[in-house]
């Protein structure tokens, strides 16, 4: 009889001391996940660089693409999607044109995604849409060779904000001279 009590009080007290360290385990977990997301918002919003700065660097490529004839630009496209939009299409006639006039310049067209879906998805998507742009370049009269593909997914985005108008700024096919 004593025996099955000290058993019994054993087991009582062990499953009360699992429930109690469990329980202290998942709020450390959580406190933890809080700090590396305040650390990396720290990061991002710690580098220095102002958002008037940053406008301002967007303006000075944008007066030295015009100086020295750089016509590319970039397209953007609809939420999950990877089809190309009518002004995308228009878009990209003007950079075939330009890359047509430049047969010696290797393009890389990079693809990119907004920060929602999964880390895999994002960089499969950003694939669709940089191999999208670059079908429709081919079939405008560009050479294939002179093309090349890559996917960022949600990695390089143009916008840090976390609205419809920073992720629309972030589905795009971006479309950089080597």
């Amino acid at each position: 009889m004593v025996r099955k009590s000290v058993c019994l009080l054993c087991t009582i007290l062990f499953t009360f001391s699992l429930l109690w360290f469990s329980s202290c385990a998942r709020r450390v977990v959580r406190e933890e996940e809080g700090i590396a997301e305040r650390e990396e918002t720290k990061e991002i919003k710690g580098e220095g660089i102002t958002e008037e700065e940053l406008e301002e660097a967007r303006k000075k490529v944008a007066e030295l693409r015009e100086k020295e004839g750089i016509k590319l630009s970039n397209i953007y496209f609809a939420f999950d999607d990877f089809s190309l939009s009518e002004q995308a299409k228009k878009t990209l006639v003007e950079n075939a044109a330009w890359i047509m006039n430049n047969t010696k310049n290797k393009i890389i067209i990079e693809g990119h995604c907004d920060e929602r879906g999964t880390e895999e998805y994002n960089i499969a998507l950003g694939e669709r849409r940089s191999n999208s742009s670059k079908r429709y370049l081919i079939n405008l009269g560009v050479k294939s060779d002179q093309l090349s593909t890559i996917s960022y997914g949600e990695e390089r985005p143009a916008d840090q904000g976390h609205n419809e108008e920073s992720w629309a700024k972030n589905r795009r096919a971006v479309f950089v001279i080597k």
